[in-house]
């Protein structure tokens, strides 16, 4: 038998396809909706005929299209394939199995979902963070309630997934005190929380539940997989007309329902998935008329192991979600403004399509989505060497390069800062917005807010673009007297992590000396360079933490005392005061592309970190040779799941490399190091 679509729509369960038939129908009534498999009772639409073309969308589950596949009589043809909540399945048998026909057979494909897995098989060609579509107003805005603490002491263990086993999630549902806490924290509280959604750890927690809930007078249903179907979509219903209070749910709202009324999420079910947590909160980010917000309540036992694992809502939308809104916005503050940088870099990896669409200086990079990275530009006014905020002259020019931030972005700050912020100054910026602050070095720094994602990366874009047409006619200059210094999210400080990432750094220096001007290496005073004597600002880190010092780290302490002298390559002072890695290796520059293929770079390079293996030590070394091949550090210890992205970001890399090598042969001194690029490897 021959099945001849034009398109297929496919995802996990029939009530998610018929869901999708019906909002295609609703936004194009002249579209032809078929189905594959099931009956009418699964999808009200007529069977897709054999042996006859169909010019039209046929929805179909994937286990319902996997048997497909499988028969060895049956012959699909179609032009695309729509896989709604791609997360889902497609590491298993019979997502591999999809997904192998369609690259035989050179289907597309288009994977849609909200919580996109490492390392998948979908690039992403469109995305837009959780920020854009809350201040767009697409989605509700979190409020995140203080945790409520049951007072359990937990000692869970974790399955082969990661989360937490069935067993550890038992000993919360089955505790009486816990449960009663719940239902009453919501009775004392429903006619603020409203229409609530509780997840619970399985099913008979459910049920305990709802007998708890409606033993306080709550009117309450439980949704979970030992409830009829029609029985479930009434509950749904009758909640969505105000009649039921209190839902219920085990996971299974955690996909593709609306619920537009949903105005608080019970979080009474702990986990380590970042996805798992997304799925439940978002079931509070549907939006409606009248509500533009919704209220997150945690529920936190005492837990005794694997703590530093479990996804909690700060830990959530301050990383792995890649959120990017200003702490006003997401949680109650005492002052509404975020003072100082909050970092987690577990968010999902991801390559940039080296697309036409997309600017030039993004395409083809590596990023971690919830990694945040933050940026200084230094700017000199030769004309005005001395310049001082004191002087009108710094103010003026100050306040125009905001004017021209502006041209670029929304976020900015109102005025310049002229001085130094601090806890010792008793003023903290607000990392929220690009600032333009006095720098006693250069005169002038500009600073970028707290940025992450893709959008980051634009963003970036978008301002460097800016400014490199305005700052010539201010009278600035970036030279070798200024720099680049960036920030990157950290939030491990296990000593055995913290050595991975010093010994990658002293391993990746000697090639990373090749993508960076020479003053960055070597002492320079505008004309000449002594090579015997490193850069005083950018010492190689074996200066302050050489191999025996490596080795011996034993302790937090013992690292945060090494790093008393924050003028090395990559500094890691800054981590134990606001949980940030500066670099300081870069030269002063405002073109986006240097910028942003350092910041993959290094990114890629905190990734690595954290992988356990071992990293080979290298000799310590006073000044940084730049006699490494850097392609192929990149080649060896950053991520490669993605090979012809791979490639392009190593194009990358030896492009710049080959631009710093003119550079080098334009010096009588520094042709010298020319010799070394006879040991770079080729690039494809």
């Amino acid at each position: 038998m021959v099945l001849d679509i034009q398109v297929i729509f496919v995802t996990k369960n029939w009530r998610l396809v018929k869901k999708a038939a019906i909002e295609l129908l609703q936004l194009d009534s002249t579209v032809s909706v078929g189905r594959i498999g099931g009956d009418a009772d699964k999808l009200p639409y007529s069977g897709v005929k054999v042996n006859e073309k169909f010019n039209g969308v046929a929805f179909t589950t994937l286990h319902t299209l996997y048997l497909l596949l499988k028969n060895k009589d049956c012959f699909l043809t179609t032009t695309l394939l729509v896989w709604d909540e791609n997360h889902w399945g497609q590491r298993s048998k019979m997502g591999c199995k999809i997904l192998e026909f369609c690259k035989k057979n050179n289907i597309s494909i288009l994977g849609l979902t909200a919580t996109p897995l490492e390392n998948d098989a979908f690039h992403v060609v469109f995305y837009r963070s959780f920020p854009d579509l809350v201040n767009a107003g697409w989605l509700a805005r979190p409020i995140i309630e203080e945790p409520v603490t049951t007072g359990v002491e937990w000692s869970p263990g974790l399955n082969a997934s990661g989360d937490f086993t069935a067993m550890s999630l038992r000993q919360l549902a089955v505790n009486a005190n816990r449960n009663n806490l719940i239902a009453g924290y919501y009775n004392t509280h429903s006619n603020r929380f409203g229409q609530t959604l509780v997840f619970a750890c399985n099913i008979e927690h459910a049920n305990l539940l709802t007998r708890i809930f409606t033993q306080f007078g709550v009117t309450v249903a439980p949704i979970h997989g030992d409830v009829r179907e029609e029985q479930q979509n009434q509950f749904m219903q009758d909640f969505q007309d105000g009649i039921i209070r209190v839902l219920i749910s085990v996971e299974m709202l955690t996909h593709g329902i609306d619920l537009p009324t949903v105005k608080t999420i019970f979080l009474c079910r702990p986990t380590t998935s970042d996805i798992l947590f997304t799925q439940m909160i978002g079931r509070g980010t549907r939006t409606q008329k009248g509500k533009s917000d919704f209220y997150i309540v945690e529920f936190t036992d005492n837990i005794k192991i694997h703590s530093d694992v479990m996804i909690n809502a700060k830990r959530h939308f301050k990383g792995a979600s890649g959120l990017d809104i200003s702490d006003e916005k997401v949680a109650r503050q005492s002052n509404g403004r975020n003072q100082h940088h909050e970092f987690d870099p577990s968010g999902l990896p991801m390559w940039i399509p080296d697309d036409s669409s997309l600017p030039a200086s993004i395409r083809g990079l590596w990023l971690r989505r919830g990694q945040t990275f933050g940026v200084e530009f230094e700017l000199m006014c030769p004309g005005m060497p001395e310049i001082e905020p004191s002087d009108p002259g710094w103010w003026c020019i100050a306040t125009e390069i905001l004017n021209t931030i502006s041209s670029a972005t929304e976020f900015v700050a109102e005025e310049p800062i002229g001085g130094y912020s601090g806890v010792e100054s008793g003023f903290l910026k607000d990392c929220t917005v690009w600032n333009v602050e006095y720098d006693s070095t250069a005169g002038f720094e500009v600073t970028t807010r707290i940025l992450s994602g893709i959008d980051g990366y634009l963003e970036v874009d978008r301002v460097c673009e800016a400014l490199d047409k305005v700052i010539p006619s201010l009278g600035l200059d970036v030279n070798y007297e200024t720099a680049t210094h960036v920030h990157f999210g950290w939030n491990s400080q296990a000593p055995e992590e913290l050595r991975r990432l010093v010994r990658l750094v002293r391993l990746a220096e000697s090639g990373l000396g090749t993508l960076v001007a020479p003053s960055r290496l070597a002492d320079f005073d505008g004309q000449n360079y002594n090579l015997k004597k490193p850069n005083s600002y950018c010492k190689p880190l074996s200066y302050i933490a050489s191999e025996a010092d490596i080795t011996s780290w034993k302790s937090l302490k013992q690292v945060e005392e090494a790093f008393s002298d924050r003028y090395v390559t990559v500094n890691l002072k800054s981590l134990f005061k606001q949980g940030t890695v500066e670099v300081r290796m870069h030269s002063a520059t405002i073109e986006a592309r240097k910028i942003l293929l350092w910041i993959s770079f290094w990114q890629q390079l905190f990734w690595a970190a954290s992988v356990d293996r071992v990293i080979p030590a290298t000799e310590d070394h006073y000044i940084i040779q730049p006699d490494g091949d850097i392609v192929e550090f990149a080649r060896t210890y950053l991520p490669s799941d993605n090979e012809p992205l791979q490639a392009a970001f190593l194009r990358h890399l030896d492009n710049r490399r080959r631009e710093i090598l003119e550079i080098w042969r334009q010096s009588s001194i520094l042709s010298a190091w020319t010799k070394f690029r006879v040991n770079w490897k080729a690039v494809a």
